[in-house]
């Protein structure tokens, strides 16, 4: 039993007290820093992330900034580099029609699948799937909540095997399972890689594809994306509130009205409202003075301290400024260039990340059950899934920032002999073949044409 083994709540190795419960450290003694794991506050990290994305505009900006940036529109889409021209169009169809009931909760097809997962990224810092079977291709996904890995398992387990965040690791350091709570699997799954321990649930590791960014060695655990901007996204939240309020509070106060008469200073007196129409002209009374009343607010600084706390939040992110804050002004060709590039390399890191870790494991596994069952048309059953499997993933790409410029700068290339029409098309984020093939077919079709026009002209004369 998974409680027995970890406590009430974890811990059969004792949990690290909170630093300020620890004990002082002896003078002299080496400052050792906590293992990559040692994270005490992990759900408190992802739970100030989802209520930053949820309530923060600028949070909610960086994770569309993610989106449209590493996905767009199409998403990264596959290619099969197969030779054979059948077998090919045959593993693209096959891949696509699996796509449009890949999810096992039948809420998601492939391109909202692979969408939610990086979202999981960016807010969680890590998206867990587990492979379920069902369905007509006897393969498909769910995607898990991370909260649903178990933070507090933590320990080492009677057969060697030691647990870190609710992940499982062997003797040699590889993963061997993940301990979730809360997680009910569907009865077909229980006889797949699934184990009820306790309240909880231990799933084999060949079932699950844990996606996250390894910063550190013997790091089990993704760190959320927007961990180091949420300070700065609540600061800044609360200080636009006090200058809305300020603003409001100003709007509607005129002023005070002084009285120089004795009177107890303790009564309470209602706040006196004078109506003013235009071209209007109010009078006090005797010993009565009007003293005006002008916050100015938002103050001056308040652009500078903005921009300030979006900076620092941008950059912690990856993004830059005007990205997150949707703000243009004073933003040049060339800064505008070198932000662009510096946030494009970090989209293309994070599609890396994604076709490594997801992408590819995802299509593997699927091709060795498709082919097995002959689902995919122009390869055989008998064919070894690692023959078919040949394959290359088109991603999300960018326009130039100067289209004629880099247009011609692609021509001189060519002519060079330094690229390949290919290379040049790729790097538009379109596929080669597509346009090779459109280019052929529109050929053709105006070569038709004319044949057609000149075969009238000549029967005309």
């Amino acid at each position: 039993m998974l409680s027995k083994l970890f406590g009430k709540r974890g811990g059969g190795a004792k949990r690290a007290k909170p630093p300020d419960e620890r004990e002082p450290r002896p003078a002299g003694a080496p400052l050792v820093p906590l293992p990559p794991d040692c994270n005490l506050h992990l759900n408190r990290l992802k739970a100030a992330s989802r209520h930053a994305f949820r309530t923060y505009d600028y949070a909610r900006a960086v994770v569309l900034a993610m989106r449209r940036g590493v996905l767009g529109a199409d998403g990264i889409r596959l290619r099969s580099t197969l030779e054979d021209e059948d077998m090919r169009a045959g593993v693209e169809a096959a891949w696509a029609k699996w796509g449009a009931d890949c999810d096992a909760e039948g809420g998601l097809g492939w391109r909202r699948f692979e969408l939610a997962v990086l979202n999981s990224l960016v807010i969680d810092g890590e998206a867990v799937v587990i492979v379920d079977g069902g369905g007509d291709w006897g393969y498909r996904l769910r995607l898990v909540d991370s909260a649903r890995l178990d933070a507090d398992a933590n320990g080492r387990l009677p057969g060697g095997n030691t647990v870190s965040l609710g992940v499982e690791r062997n003797g040699a350091g590889r993963v061997a399972a993940y301990h979730f709570t809360g997680l009910e699997p569907a009865a077909p799954a229980l006889s797949g890689g699934y184990v009820r321990s306790g309240t909880g649930v231990r799933v084999s590791a060949e079932r699950v594809l844990h996606v996250f960014e390894r910063d550190m060695p013997g790091q089990s655990r993704g760190v959320p994306w927007l961990s180091t901007a949420v300070r700065r996204f609540s600061d800044l939240k609360d200080y636009e509130e006090a200058e809305r309020t300020a603003a409001r509070i100003s709007a509607r106060k005129l002023g005070f009205i002084q009285t120089e008469a004795e009177g107890d200073a303790g009564d309470d007196e209602e706040d006196e409202t004078i109506s003013v129409k235009p071209g209007s002209i109010s009078h006090l009374d005797p010993g009565q003075t009007f003293a005006g009343w002008d916050p100015a607010h938002p103050n001056t600084a308040f652009a500078d301290f903005v921009n300030a706390q979006l900076r620092g939040a941008a950059g912690g992110c990856g993004l830059s400024y005007f990205e997150v804050g949707n703000d243009l002004t004073g933003v040049n060709f060339s800064s505008g260039r070198i932000g662009l590039i510096a946030q494009r390399e970090l989209w293309r890191m994070a599609q890396c990340l994604l076709v490594d870790q997801f992408h590819d494991k995802v299509f593997k596994g699927w091709l060795r059950r498709a082919v097995l069952t002959d689902r995919v048309q122009g390869v055989p059953s008998w064919a070894f899934p690692a023959e078919v499997e040949a394959h290359r993933w088109v991603g999300r790409r960018y326009e130039h920032v100067q289209p004629r410029e880099q247009a011609a700068s692609d021509h001189q290339r060519l002519e060079d002999g330094l690229v390949s029409r290919a290379e040049i098309i790729r790097s538009e984020g379109r596929d080669p073949d597509e346009v090779f093939a459109e280019l052929a077919a529109e050929k053709e079709a105006m070569g038709a044409d004319g044949a057609a026009d000149a075969g009238e002209d000549g029967a005309g004369g």
